[in-house]
């Protein structure tokens, strides 16, 4: 008899925000965020016969991301704006068919800078 194969995963996620603006002057305005993020993954997997597995995996994660930006007035409805931000993925278990276990992919992190001119 070959049993059928089970894949179950819970997520439990937390976040929290928060921003900021500040106008230095009538030109000039700038903005901060944070964000923090708090994870926890589980996850099992059982094969049936002829090959039995039962195998489960925990995973907490946390991080703090956030972003700054300023925009200057040029002109009335024309801005100079930049920004830098960053951001973050958690990791997240999946299972492994090869070896029958469940296998952790790390955390991803990003970074973005971008700087223009925004008007009519």
């Amino acid at each position: 008899m070959i049993e059928k194969s089970k894949f179950a995963q819970q997520t439990t996620s937390l976040g929290v925000f928060g921003q900021v603006a500040y106008k230095f002057s009538d030109k000039l305005k700038v903005t901060g965020g944070l964000r923090y993020s708090h994870e926890k993954r589980a996850a099992q997997v059982f094969e049936g016969l002829p090959n039995p597995i039962d195998a489960a995996r925990d995973n907490k994660a946390s991080n703090v991301s956030g972003d700054i930006s300023a925009t200057y007035e040029i002109v009335p409805r024309v801005n100079l704006y930049a920004r830098y931000a960053t951001g973050y993925q958690a990791p997240s278990l999946a299972r492994n068919f090869t070896e029958g276990d469940i296998t952790v992919a790390k955390a991803q992190t990003t970074r973005s800078f971008e700087a223009g001119i925004k008007g009519l």
